[in-house]
């Protein structure tokens, strides 16, 4: 089993449910709080902001979350930070930044939400890559994974604060909050993380090597081969339950510590997408099932 670090999945986003709701810093004309819950890369909430900017959800009720993911952002600097606050009394924003109120249920502090951000594509000019990119393989996923205490702490509001000082503004495409399942055990080897392009060559008349360029998504395929009883029960959860309409966070390599070259792998080996169909689970000896997923990102 390649990692101590087990896999996450977040298949059941709290973000979704019409009982949740979202303020935030004062976005930028023609974004939206709402492009947060829709899953089209070219709908963005930016901040009007340019170095903090903050999003608060309201659950409608005490509920767990145990991560919180930003997908297809334009955080430029791998010194980019999140800090994740629960609480049970409302917050406010003032400047982009949270006002919290006496008596927080937990406070992650600032944590590096993408430090393997040399992964994103590169800005081309002077223009900051964003959303126009998101199509081609742009963006980064920023996230924060709570400790167990905080995972099991339940609170009704949960504020998000994102600093970038590298940041032009601050860019969102899809907002992810809610439990992980872990299974008892790890994927195993042979685990395949790939990039599918589009695109099309033409070759001219005068020999030349023409591009129509396409857009470019992610792919994650790897096996679950020693899943538990309970495990089966949740991986039967998620396949009835998400089925192939709708998409779920996974990340291999989590909260990956040390050396760049572990940062990196992190980086690579999560995704936001479906799954490509529903694979069958097999009862391969005694309470021990398998099964495999391939997915694409949305």
């Amino acid at each position: 089993m390649p990692s101590p670090n087990k896999l996450r999945i977040i298949y059941q986003n709290q973000v979704d449910l019409s009982s949740t709701t979202i303020t935030s810093t004062t976005p930028a004309s023609g974004t939206s709080t709402a492009n947060l819950k829709i899953d089209t890369k070219s709908l963005v909430w930016r901040s009007s902001t340019s170095t903090t900017a903050s999003i608060i959800l309201d659950l409608g009720s005490q509920k767990t979350i145990g991560g919180v993911v930003l997908a297809f952002t334009n955080l430029p600097s791998s010194t980019a930070t999140i800090r994740v606050v629960g609480h049970n009394t409302a917050m406010s924003i003032s400047g982009g930044n949270l006002v919290i109120p006496i008596g927080a249920a937990y406070n992650t502090g600032l944590v590096s939400c993408c430090p393997w951000n040399t992964l994103a594509l590169p800005s081309w000019g002077t223009n900051p890559v964003g959303s126009s990119n998101y199509s081609y393989g742009g963006g980064t996923y920023a996230r924060v994974w709570l400790n167990s205490t905080q995972a099991s702490t339940p609170v009704r509001y949960v504020g998000i604060e994102i600093t970038d000082n590298a940041a032009s503004f601050i860019e969102v495409s899809r907002l992810i909050v809610g439990n992980y399942w872990s299974p008892t055990h790890n994927a195993g080897y042979g685990i395949s993380a790939g990039i599918k392009d589009l695109s099309e060559h033409v070759r001219t008349e005068g020999g030349d090597l023409l591009t129509r360029r396409g857009p470019r998504f992610k792919t994650l395929n790897f096996d679950l081969q020693w899943l538990a009883s309970s495990d089966r029960k949740e991986m039967t959860r998620l396949l009835l339950g998400n089925g192939m309409p709708k998409p779920l966070f996974v990340s291999l390599f989590p909260d990956s510590t040390g050396a760049d070259e572990d940062f990196q792998r992190e980086g690579i080996h999560q995704i936001y997408g479906k799954m490509v169909e529903i694979p069958g689970v097999s009862y391969t000896t005694l309470d021990i099932y398998s099964t495999s997923l391939e997915i694409e990102e949305v």
